[in-house]
């Protein structure tokens, strides 16, 4: 991806960038990130492509899990805005001027199995940092925590766990991010408006994610591998990447393929038929 650097006139060295929803800083942040192979800070961190995650604990001792299969395909942009865009279309008020208005709906699902690229996308620090998530202090990525933490009932529980957890930075930064809703949205039922924290996915339904250690270990089996029939969708098997690396644009724009393509023709003489 295309890094961008500070204006000049700085006193100090120009820090690039990785675009993203994110602060300027984040995007610095994740720039570091990526320099690093996408390794979190000191030596005990772990590459999101190792095969083995440690189970982080809210409650009990650490012990390791194996990484599912659908962590390690490619993030595919296009695939992400697509589902990104079919999801939104559920938010949408079916109306007509009609009698019968919501009895004849035309709208229609296409069912789930398309969010193949949404998952892994929460696996990459760079990523989730340029989306301005606070996780310096996060041990490692994708962080699973025990099943014990479904118990949580209480805030101030949660709250402990969050910070021994080092996720209590980023539920902070979306605490304070509240504000008023601009425009006609304070009306309508839309007054206040805030950054996302952390999100904890439970073992039945599942940005910064908290993975539960039953939910983490049921990927496999929804999703199964390259090879391995999936336990819950009938006849499916994880689709192979056609492309190692998804990012079509960085691949055109690396100096490696600039270097043999054609130069752009800038004086062209077109015919002129009077």
């Amino acid at each position: 991806m295309a890094a961008k650097s500070l204006e000049a006139g700085r006193s100090v060295s120009p820090i690039p960038l990785i675009p993203g929803g994110g602060t300027y800083c984040a995007g610095q942040a994740a720039f570091g990130y990526t320099s690093r192979g996408n390794r979190m800070f000191g030596d005990r961190m772990f590459a999101p492509t190792k095969m083995w995650r440690r189970q982080l604990y809210a409650y009990g001792n650490i012990t390791a899990i194996p990484l599912p299969a659908v962590m390690l395909t490619p993030v595919r942009p296009d695939v992400v805005n697509y589902v990104r865009a079919q999801i939104s279309n559920n938010s949408r008020q079916p109306y007509e001027v009609s009698n019968l208005a919501g009895h004849q709906t035309s709208a229609k699902s296409w069912g789930t199995g398309r969010a193949i690229s949404r998952i892994p996308r929460v696996s990459v620090p760079s990523l989730v940092m340029a989306r301005g998530h606070k996780i310096e202090s996060v041990p490692e990525f994708p962080l699973v925590v025990s099943d014990s933490i479904e118990s949580v009932e209480e805030t101030s529980e949660a709250v402990k766990v969050l910070k021994r957890i080092g996720a209590f930075a980023d539920a902070e930064k979306a605490k304070d991010s509240v504000g008023v809703h601009s425009g006609k949205g304070k009306i309508r039922s839309r007054r206040y408006i805030s950054r996302k924290g952390p999100l904890i996915v439970y073992k039945t339904k599942g940005s910064f994610v908290i993975w539960t250690k039953s939910a983490f270990e049921k990927l496999e089996s929804i999703y199964g591998s390259f090879e391995k029939l999936s336990e819950k969708k009938k006849g499916y098997v994880l689709p192979r990447p056609k492309m190692l690396n998804a990012d079509l644009a960085r691949i055109i724009n690396s100096d490696d393929v600039q270097s043999v393509v054609k130069p752009m023709k800038k004086d062209v003489n077109r015919e002129v038929r009077l």
